[in-house]
């Protein structure tokens, strides 16, 4: 950031020029000076050239931080929740710590900022291949576009939106290298080191894979009253 704060006018005004609507919103907020040098001619940004994506990231913008707002809308499906539901603890592939005591602002997996829980389920994925000789879970640092919800190294996207960026997640892969009956399976953080809200140390605990495995030659017989 110091870096750019001295750059010459010239050089921050040449640059302003090129970015989108959002992002030069964005740039003022972000310093004093970028909002002192830099101008937002809202006449000359016709409402129906302006994306829907560009529209929802400056209202992100404009939000007020005091009081903290109620509800979020979730960049990729655009609905608006409860911002309890941009925790992954109430993530259905994900088990709170306490199933007695809900502590719903404790991360299990970590998500992006302004992505919904109930988009968990992309930073995870099942491969199988009687070939591979691994039986494991693994992770690793993937892009993640914003816009259409890919992982890149897992299917790439063509997505050209000026509002949407990739953001670094930190992704899950379960290898299989033979028929083990598995089912499903959902995560959970150990109780130790797992204190505080999500950004202050909630993922300092050891984070856990609960399978679900099945027998398909098992016979299951159905009740009925």
């Amino acid at each position: 950031m110091s870096l750019v704060l001295h750059l010459p006018q010239e050089l921050l005004l040449a640059v302003c020029n090129y970015l989108p609507v959002d992002a030069l919103l964005a740039l003022k907020l972000a310093h004093s000076t970028f909002n002192s040098g830099t101008w937002v001619d809202a006449q000359s940004w016709p409402k129906d050239k302006i994306s829907p994506c560009a529209r929802l990231a400056i209202s992100t913008y404009l939000t007020p931080p005091e009081p903290p707002p109620t509800h979020k809308r979730c960049t990729l499906c655009k609905a608006k929740y409860p911002t309890i539901l941009f925790c992954s603890s109430s993530s259905p592939i994900c088990t709170p710590r306490s199933l007695i005591q809900r502590d719903s602002e404790v991360e299990v997996l970590e998500l992006p900022s302004r992505l919904c829980c109930w988009h968990a389920g992309r930073l995870t994925r099942l491969v199988g291949a009687a070939s591979d000789t691994r039986d494991e879970w693994v992770s690793s640092l993937e892009l993640l576009c914003m816009h259409c919800g890919s992982v890149q190294d897992w299917r790439r996207c063509d997505c050209d939106c000026d509002s949407c960026a990739f953001r670094t997640v930190r992704a899950y892969t379960r290898f299989l290298n033979k028929d083990t009956g598995y089912k499903s399976s959902t995560f959970w953080r150990s109780r130790e080191g797992c204190v505080g809200t999500a950004g202050q140390g909630a993922l300092q605990g050891t984070l856990y894979a609960r399978e679900v495995h099945h027998d398909p030659g098992a016979l299951v017989t159905l009740h009925s009253r």
